[in-house]
């Protein structure tokens, strides 16, 4: 019973939900065999935008249908505002930004199969 009252205390916050919804998307970005989960994640960080929630790693894959020397590390970004619904056009310029950011670090969006 000691044990229980040892533990250091917490405080627990509350954040209300949004009561708009947000924006879920997946990216399968190539990326070199030889280049680290870390960098991949370190250059995601460097990304910055308003709307950007959250983003994390869900996969790799190396295999059949990839070119030589590459695999494919999925992310997944979560967007949205605390004031509106996004916009369809919000939601693109967010993702070409995204993009271009990626692209200027060699790490180019999978297509296709």
């Amino acid at each position: 019973m000691t044990a229980v009252h040892t533990l250091p205390y917490k405080e627990t916050r509350y954040t209300e939900p949004s009561k708009y919804p947000d924006v879920t998307l997946d990216y399968n970005f190539l990326v070199d065999k030889d280049v680290k989960f870390d960098s991949v994640d370190r250059d995601i960080k460097e990304f910055e935008s308003a709307i950007l929630m959250n983003s994390r790693f869900i996969d790799i894959y190396e295999g059949k249908g990839l070119p030589e020397g590459k695999k494919s590390m999925t992310f997944r970004f979560t967007i949205g505002s605390g004031d509106k619904t996004l916009s369809s056009e919000e939601i693109d310029d967010f993702s070409k930004s995204l993009l271009s950011h990626m692209e200027s670090r060699g790490y180019i969006l999978r297509t296709g199969t």
